[in-house]
């Protein structure tokens, strides 16, 4: 075996099996010993863990452990005939080399370590690669499968010491939590340990229950009697206090009075609420309260001090309180009511931490005083919104039903309570319709009036005397809207035009800017979303007319809760984007990490689709130039790595113009552009991308290892793709792909060039149909450098209904060397340039060349026989072709590991890069870490396309190269030394003759010498006999000279007219096809990516 030289790999367990310079004197060559002939698939962890890591029971570094056989064994898993088998229904199962057990969910990928391991572990599969073999120890297959896990498998593991000047390196587990508050713990676990007490003694249960009954019959239906509650627990502490089991309590009294109140909440509630039956606070006829009724202060400010984002953000806070409120009427407990009603009042007056929107917000109430008036004037309109139904007995419950009363005195729960009170006489106030009140309710009737008018259910798109309404014209619903947020969405865009004709004094340009609802969304988005386009255009008239440019980015760039621009709504409003789109921000992402141009791109359902991705397209470039600064497609990709190619559902050559456009790029399903338009039969786009040279046909889906032809089921979209993988092809001739089972039978799709209408043909044939054409051609061509025998071979374990990623890569393996091997065919004329028009013309021309090749004659019947001179010539022909192609095979085989390491290192220069950037940001150092920002790769020395084409190439050729070379070898090393070994004999035989017959011309023949020799039994001399026996030797050698030198003779004219072909094929493969491509293909990618 020689001896190798390769790079070393980053990982060290991937380096240490499939990288070894000299497996015979390597500890693990037991090892490749045990693997030369086995399929399997390695786990490995990640290189960080391998590099940085060590066990803590040997204490030995990961990477040490990556040359012992005991560990690597776990990290094997050896592949049986169920290994292709997939069903959706069962997991796969597997065994190490040492045994162990592991389930692979394929569909999760997720891997559980089970049997035989010590630590039991679910790990997840981070990556699925190919790895094809470069080494000579390993021949049980051409490609290995290496599942990267994400953390080591079968040991316990720590970081090295070294790695103590980086701060929180280690990943939190993933069962960490959070370090709980340990005085509610303690007070939870003594009301626990309380409640078991009492269950483990029934007779303490039975004295409470008695206690409870007390209650029910004491307390009369319409009155809570607190009294009577407060004496009962009262009574049980007294009893439990000197008892034993309850003296290690700190809290006894509050754990009692919780547990009575849990037990008789729901008597105590019914008491409250019959009691107030008839009193409590009716909030229905108060719902059109709104806040510039209840701060008039506020609103009479000067012009120059009243700004109206202070309105709207109040609004926010209103309606976070509000639905916060709603909560109360599902407590049970005196503990859940007070929380409520704290958090309720500091979401109101903003203390507590509000969602990221509203972070964002300027806090606009820093302009004016959060007094006591203030607090009970929003708290009364939140009641009024959440629509409360028992105020009172809420209020009455925390007065009177705490276990402790200054509680309700002090502190920031008494002043919730005592606000509470004031909002409650508030509305008592109202319901006696005096003074200001009488005014207040009077502005509510009118507002309502107003509404109704403006609705959209009522058809009149008028008001006939707007004055009238004038002192409500500042209304704003629980939604934030205002009257003029109404008329938009109502499309009362007539009322809308009055109001900003007539009181244009009481709504300014200053307050349109600022007019937004609780989600943000701004008048201008309002209207978009409600269809509005005249209210729009209303506005957006006004904007420009009157507004700054400053101003106009700003506003128009307003985003909702959402993180949308009111460019995320614009989905076919033209015009609308004509006149604001220069004032867009076009790299502005939403929630979702899209941009306005990416929503627009993705709104299928809009008439002018085309023309509309077309004009945000070009007004988008020319707000790039404007900020001087190129289109930059990666700014457009959003959370889920989708790119404006995978959503762009037609006229994609507006991106395919793009300099630096990775048009294989893939989303976090692994779904490129051309898999999307597939699947979603975007043929335009299909017909466009299949056109662009920098497209991978055949980039494969890291989960579930499909390409694109796995989501064609349309016979067109199959013949588009196809057609790209034709002149993709080794000679631009023939292309397999799309292998299908019918009930066990495999078909594939073949696109072909043909020589009818249509410049490319796509049919389905049966495997079947091949393997048989393929056995047709190698009879007519027994000494062909094709590998026939060996794809013949793969079509025959081509039996299964479903597949694993295993099963998936032998396929597509298969279906490329098919696709070499018929344009090789194809290229020489082997076959006909028609043959793949339907299943019956091969099945035709087959049975034509099956009586072709029985009509011809024989070789054996007519044997040629071989002079030396011609055994000489054909020896020495061969020898020399011998040694060409055994050198060009040398090279073959350094240029294929060269590529396959041009390839591993770029990954594992990414892989290092992004592990010392990861490490750099860790440093405590912050002036170090920030050095790490400052580091530039470019690992990227050949593009990913012109690589893997050439590859596939040089394997081919490398195959075809071995093949012929096995031939030669045969003839060479086998045949002709054997001719001349039987020419040996022949000669000495002829020798040994002449010496003992010196008068015999020629020797006799069996038949000549049995016709002289008498009837009867005579006897025959000694010299008789003995000439005889040489004759027939004699005859018997040359007989044989005969038969070999004729066998040489045809393998010698056939294997001539091979290696004509063969030189034919490797200078059209080699030059044209492969180095000429990979250079022209690998020049014009990366000039790109200058």
């Amino acid at each position: 075996m020689s001896v190798y030289h390769l790079p070393t790999l980053l990982n060290p367990l991937v380096n240490a099996i499939f990288n070894c310079p000299e497996p015979e004197r390597s500890p693990l060559k037991k090892l490749f010993a045990n693997l030369k002939t086995r399929r399997f698939i390695l786990l490995a962890p990640p290189s960080e863990y391998l590099l940085n890591y060590h066990d803590v029971k040997s204490k030995l570094p990961l990477h040490d452990l990556c040359y012992n056989a005991e560990f690597i064994n776990s990290y094997i898993l050896l592949m049986t005939e169920n290994s292709y088998i997939n069903t959706n229904s069962r997991d796969s199962h597997y065994e190490t080399l040492d045994g162990k057990t592991v389930v692979i969910q394929w569909k999760n990928n997720v891997i559980h370590a089970l049997n035989g391991f010590h630590i039991r572990r679910r790990l997840k599969i981070l990556e699925t690669k190919i790895l094809p073999n470069f080494n000579d120890y390993f021949e049980g297959a051409a490609d290995f499968i290496i599942l990267f896990i994400d953390q080591p498998l079968n040991c316990e593991f720590v970081p090295n010491d070294y790695l103590q000047c980086f701060h929180n390196y280690e990943k939190i587990p993933k069962n960490a939590h959070a370090m709980p508050n340990l005085s509610i713990d303690s007070f939870q676990q003594e009301r626990s340990s309380f409640e078991n007490i009492l269950h483990i003694h029934p007779a303490r249960l039975t004295q409470l229950g008695q206690l409870f009954s007390s209650y029910r019959t004491l307390a009369p239906g319409d009155d809570p009697s607190r009294s009577i509650f407060e004496s009962i627990v009262q009574q049980a502490f007294d009893g439990m206090k000197s008892d034993s089991l309850f003296k290690n309590f700190s809290n006894l009294y509050d754990l009692i009075h919780d547990y009575f109140e849990l037990n008789l909440y729901d008597d105590i509630w019914s008491r409250l609420t019959t009691h107030f039956k008839g009193h409590e606070v009716d909030t229905e006829k108060y719902k059109y309260f709104s806040v510039n009724q209840l701060l008039t202060d506020f609103y009479s400010k000067d012009y120059g001090e009243f700004e109206l984002h202070d309105i709207t953000l109040i609004e926010r806070r209103l309606h976070l309180a509000s639905k916060h409120l709603q909560k109360l009427a599902l407590t049970h407990s005196y503990a859940e009511k007070s929380k409520i009603l704290v958090e309720t009042l500091q979401k109101l007056s903003g203390t507590t931490e509000m969602d990221s929107h509203q972070l964002e917000l300027p806090d606009g109430l820093n302009n004016m005083t959060m007094d006591a008036d203030t607090l009970i004037s929003l708290f009364v309109l939140v009641v009024c919104r959440s629509e409360q139904k028992h105020l009172k007995s809420h209020l009455y419950y925390l007065q009177n039903f705490s276990n402790n009363s200054s509680s309700t005195k002090f502190g920031i729960l008494g002043y919730a309570v005592s606000t509470l009170e004031a909002v409650v006489c508030y509305f008592e106030d109202f319901n006696k319709n005096t003074g200001n009140v009488a005014k207040a309710n009077t502005l509510c009737e009118k507002t309502k009036n107003l509404l109704d008018k403006l609705s959209c259910e009522n058809p009149t798109n008028e008001v006939e005397d707007l004055a009238t309404y004038k002192d409500i014209l500042t209304y704003r619903n629980e939604q934030g809207q205002s009257i003029l947020s109404i008329c938009i969405t109502n499309h009362k865009n007539y009322i809308l035009l009055d109001i900003l004709s007539e009181y244009e004094t009481d709504f300014p340009v200053e307050d349109l800017l600022e007019d937004e609802t609780i989600d943000g969304s701004t008048l201008l988005i309002e209207s978009i979303k409600a269809g509005n386009l005249e209210a729009a255009k209303v506005l957006i008239k006004i904007m420009l007319f009157n507004c700054t440019e400053e101003e106009l980015v700003s506003y128009i760039n307003k985003t909702d809760k959402y993180a949308r621009t009111v460019a995320h709504y614009l989905t076919h409003e033209m015009d609308i984007l004509k006149s604001i789109g220069n004032y867009i921000d076009w790299k502005r992402k939403n929630s979702s990490g899209q941009t306005p141009l990416f929503s627009i791109f993705r709104s299928y359902d809009q008439p002018n689709y085309e023309e509309m991705v077309k004009t945000a397209f070009d007004i988008a470039n020319t707000w790039y130039r404007k900020h001087n600064s190129l289109f930059d497609y990666l700014d457009h990709t959003d959370n889920k790595g989708n790119s404006l190619l995978h959503v762009l559902k037609t006229n994609i050559p507006i991106l395919l113009q793009l300099t630096k456009l990775d048009i294989n790029e893939e989303n976090y399903k692994g779904l490129t552009p051309l898999m999307v338009y597939v699947k979603y039969k975007r043929l335009s786009n299909i017909d466009a991308i299949t056109k662009d040279r920098r497209l991978i046909l055949e980039k494969v889906q890291n989960s579930t290892f499909f390409t694109c032809f796995d989501y064609a089921k349309d016979h067109s979209v199959l013949s588009k793709i196809g057609e790209r993988g034709v002149k993709d092809s080794l000679f631009g001739l023939i292309y397999f792909h799309s292998l299908r089972y019918h009930n066990l039978n495999a078909t594939t799709n073949i696109t072909s060039v043909s020589n009818a209408e249509k410049p490319f043909a796509t049919t389905v044939i049966n495997m079947k149909t091949i393997q048989g054409l393929l056995r047709s051609i190698l009879k007519d061509n027994p000494f062909t450098f094709l590998p026939l025998n060996t794809y013949i071979d793969e079509i025959s374990h081509l039996n299964r209904s479903d597949l694993t990623i295993i099963g998936k890569t032998d396929v597509t393996s298969l279906l490329h060397e098919l696709t070499n091997c018929f344009n090789v065919l194809l290229f020489l004329k082997k076959i006909p340039e028609n043959l793949f028009t339907d299943e019956a013309s091969i099945l035709y021309w087959m049975r034509i060349n099956t009586s072709k090749r029985n009509q011809k004659p024989s070789g054996k019947e007519n044997p040629k026989t071989m002079e030396p001179e011609e055994i000489n010539m054909i020896q020495s022909f061969l020898r020399f072709n011998f040694d060409e192609i055994s050198s060009f095979k040398a090279s073959l085989n350094i240029l294929r590991k060269v590529l396959i390491f041009i390839n591993l290192k770029s990954d594992d220069f990414e892989d290092a890069y992004k592990g010392l950037n990861e490490m750099g940001r860790k440093l405590i150092n912050s002036e170090a870490s920030s050095a790490f920002k400052g580091i530039i790769t470019n690992h990227n020395m050949f593009s990913e396309l012109s690589l893997a084409e050439l590859l596939e190439n040089v394997r081919f050729l490398e195959q075809c190269t071995i093949q012929l070379s096995s031939f030669v070898q045969i003839i060479l090393f086998e045949k002709i030394p054997n001719w001349w070994k039987h020419y040996g004999e022949f000669l000495a035989l002829h020798k040994s003759y002449r010496k003992a017959f010196p008068n015999m011309v020629k020797p006799k023949s069996a038949s000549d010498t049995s016709s002289r020799a008498p009837l009867g039994g005579f006897i025959e001399t000694k010299r008789e006999q003995s000439e005889q026996r040489l004759a027939v030797q004699i005859k018997a050698s040359s007989k044989m000279l005969k038969e070999l030198g004729s066998e040489i003779f045809v393998a010698h004219e056939r294997l001539a007219e091979e290696l004509s072909n063969y030189m034919e094929f490797r200078k059209a493969c080699l030059d044209q096809r492969s180095l000429v491509a990979f250079a022209t293909t690998n020049i014009s990618v990366l000039q790109e990516c200058v």
